[in-house]
């Protein structure tokens, strides 16, 4: 259907896809690699494999190991700091995949130049995946055109905020650091009330020095009249 009419489309595939499936049980990155180059100082190796699933349809799977790479430092960081959830097990499970997405298309142009042209509109993809999967918004059923807008105004600002986050990582310079790390941090912080004072408990030094380095300083307490 999407390829009717002369339609070319380039779309990402779920891991539950019957191709995909199929293909990864066997997964070696054969079919080539090359660097990835967003415009600014940032690129990445990556690795692909590529096949025909129709006479006009073809599926490639990249793997971006420096992502890959940075995703495995991060978690292993995690284990030796015993954060909660992160065992051997579950990494060993996982990691072959941090990095990797597949795509379906009908374009005869070569791999990375369709990785090229998809990663243009990843930031569109990641925000939609931010506000469906970690921000939970997707459970929300709105109707009122009123709470829609006010809806509409709280994903600009979750939008704004998650962006200046993930720019603020950036320049941190460590490739072990993800904007995940900094929120899994802040997130073991508690403000507790006692009396008229709220207190921030359960900080640790180092965390606070990280989110220091990213410019932001909590308060650790404030007075309610």
């Amino acid at each position: 259907m999407m390829s009717s009419n002369g339609n070319s489309y380039i779309i990402p595939v779920t891991s539950k896809n019957s191709d995909f499936v199929r293909i990864k049980e066997n997964l070696q990155y054969t079919s080539g690699e090359f660097i990835y180059s967003s415009g600014r100082k940032e690129c990445a190796r990556v690795v692909f494999y590529e096949e025909k699933i129709s006479e006009t349809q073809r599926m490639i799977i990249f793997k971006d190991l420096d992502e890959n790479n940075s995703n495995r430092k991060s978690f292993l960081k995690c284990m030796d700091e015993n954060e909660k959830g992160y065992t051997m097990e579950k990494y060993n499970e996982v990691c072959e995949y941090w990095g990797v997405f597949a795509i379906e298309t009908n374009v005869s142009s070569p791999a990375h130049e369709i990785y090229n042209d998809y990663k243009k509109r990843w930031s569109i993809e990641t925000f939609n995946n931010y506000i469906k999967n970690d921000a939970h918004f997707n459970n929300l059923k709105i109707q009122d055109y009123y709470i829609q807008h006010g809806f509409d105004f709280i994903m600009l600002i979750t939008g704004m905020l998650h962006s200046k986050l993930n720019e603020a990582v950036k320049n941190l310079g460590k490739s072990n650091i993800s904007t995940f790390d900094i929120l899994l941090k802040a997130g073991h912080m508690r403000m507790i009330k006692q009396d008229k004072i709220w207190k921030l408990c359960n900080t640790r030094k180092k965390d606070l020095e990280l989110l220091e380095k990213i410019n932001f300083v909590p308060d650790h307490q404030l007075t309610v009249n």
